[in-house]
């Protein structure tokens, strides 16, 4: 097997859409998560590690290449250590290990939860397809 992900779900109710601007990233958010942006996909495919950060042993983390360069990037750090993206911890099964950490990344596109503000599609989220494993994804970051 080629290892991509093949099916995905998704149900929206229209009747009670009326942000259509939040519901557009929702549905982003969603069709990422069908296209691998998963715990279980991450873990299956060895791009997770485990850390001690800012005190804190076992913080579960995204550590690809291409992710970390992107993160590095946009947090003007070239030095990262760990060199790693923190997942988010909290939330349940349906959250934790599938998103990045809110505390960190919360206006991004794969963050745990939605942004008060706005919320957009960087970089770093793109970077993780590209470092999905048998190059499924072809990104372009312009």
């Amino acid at each position: 097997t080629d290892d991509r992900p093949y099916a995905g779900l998704g149900n929206f109710g229209p009747s009670p859409i009326a942000d259509t601007n939040g519901f557009f990233h929702t549905a982003v958010h969603e069709i990422f998560h069908a296209l691998g942006f998963s715990g279980n996909y991450f873990n299956d495919h060895s791009m997770t590690g485990t850390y001690t950060i800012r005190g804190t042993a076992n913080r579960i983390t995204l550590n690809t290449p291409n992710l970390v360069a992107k993160f590095k990037e946009f947090i003007g750090c070239p030095t990262l250590n760990p060199a790693a993206v923190e997942l988010e911890d909290n939330g349940g099964s349906g959250t934790a290990g599938s998103h990045f950490e809110a505390r960190i990344l919360r206006q991004d596109t794969m963050a745990g939860t939605e942004s008060s503000d706005y919320t957009f599609l960087s970089a770093i989220t793109l970077a993780v397809f590209d470092d999905m494993p048998g190059d499924i994804y072809e990104v372009n970051y312009t």
